[in-house]
């Protein structure tokens, strides 16, 4: 059986396991959640990805609107990896410029990826330099309190370019929303279809709510749902 895990990016830990051993577990999860801020006295929101992102954003930038301008890359030494901040003007369809300023810090074993309208490049070196975090061998997850609003922290992970999932914490609000019906067992526990129209399906497990989605073109229905039967995923909160 293939087994892994994952730090989330509340220090919680992600355990993902399959029945099916040609399946590709390995590939690191994308994390998102909302990180209290000292410095802002508030709530941002941080991306979790694999080592290099950022350098890859920068190097390779996605499709941007036409008259977007990049300022030069500010590299900085902290807390063990790169920092890196760039200014980013983007014209608004309503006429005016959209004015960004990225950060990501670059360590070891993930990338910490947040962005802030009209912030200054010292502004944003002083919100990473505010919050706590730690790069482990499972990922880089905060220390800093998350912020457990109603989206709370979740994750997307691509297993063998197969199928994605997206991965929450199963809470009160989200078991109340569960269809009537029992679902089909599974080996971790049932599974949903989450409407008549799409071909994705909802495993939901003693602590997590994970919608399956197809990748892979000539995946067929019944593909997806062997592939679905045999995961079996756990989000364990961390210790106090």
């Amino acid at each position: 059986m293939n087994r892994v895990e994952h730090a989330m990016i509340d220090g919680s830990m992600l355990s993902l396991s399959a029945e099916v051993e040609l399946v590709d577990l390995t590939v690191t999860p994308d994390c998102f959640g909302r990180v209290h801020v000292p410095v802002l006295n508030e709530v941002h929101r941080f991306e979790v990805h694999r080592p290099g992102f950022g350098h890859r954003m920068v190097a390779e930038p996605p499709p941007l609107p036409e008259g977007t301008t990049i300022g030069p890359v500010n590299e900085f030494s902290m807390k063990g990896g790169t920092l890196l901040a760039v200014e980013v003007a983007a014209p608004h369809p309503h006429g005016w410029m959209r004015h960004i300023t990225v950060g990501s810090w670059e360590g070891t074993n993930g990338c910490i990826w947040t962005s802030r309208s009209h912030a200054s490049i010292d502004e944003i070196v002083a919100i990473y330099d505010s919050v706590e975090f730690v790069d482990s061998a499972h990922g880089v997850y905060f220390t800093s309190p998350i912020e457990p609003d109603f989206r709370h922290p979740s994750c997307m992970k691509d297993i063998g370019s197969r199928a994605l999932l997206v991965i929450r914490p199963l809470t009160r609000e989200r078991q109340r929303q569960l269809p009537a019906e029992q679902g089909l067992a599974t080996v971790g526990g049932a599974l949903y279809r989450v409407n008549d129209t799409s071909p994705a399906f909802l495993l939901v497990t003693q602590t997590v709510h994970a919608v399956i989605d197809p990748l892979e073109p000539d995946l067929s229905e019944e593909g997806l749902l062997d592939l679905a039967r045999s995961l079996t995923i756990e989000w364990n909160a961390p210790a106090d």
